[in-house]
């Protein structure tokens, strides 16, 4: 199962999928808004996406499967993991990250701003 990242849409990816496609079945789609999808005028959330990519899993009987996302289908990934675990087999994350809870954000830019050397200081 390959994700694309925000308004990655399928076509662009073909060395890719060709590539994974030598060892593995591929299952490569267009996220809702990118490619050939509709575009709803309406905001897009990573749970509905993730939501999204589970309906396509089911409907195709493409169960467990092993997952890559990149960039914003990392982020779709991890929903997926998250809320239908059974049907990830394995992730891959490729230049994503997780969503960072604010309040640990600022309790580690407290920390950094403590540090000497940010502070101007000779450490």
């Amino acid at each position: 199962m390959l994700i694309n990242g925000l308004g990655l849409a399928v076509s662009e990816t073909g060395q890719l999928v060709e590539a994974l496609a030598r060892r593995h079945r591929v299952l490569a789609f267009d996220n809702r808004g990118a490619g050939h999808t509709d575009k709803p005028d309406e905001p897009y959330s990573i749970p509905q996406m993730a939501e999204d990519t589970a309906g396509l899993m089911h409907a195709l009987e493409f169960e467990p499967a092993h997952v890559v996302g990149i960039s914003l289908g990392g982020r779709i990934a991890l929903g997926l993991a998250l809320a239908h675990p059974e049907l990830v087999r394995s992730l891959v994350l490729a230049s994503t990250c997780a969503r960072v809870i604010s309040r640990r954000r600022v309790r580690l830019l407290g920390l950094i701003s403590r540090l000497p050397l940010l502070r101007g200081r000779d450490p």
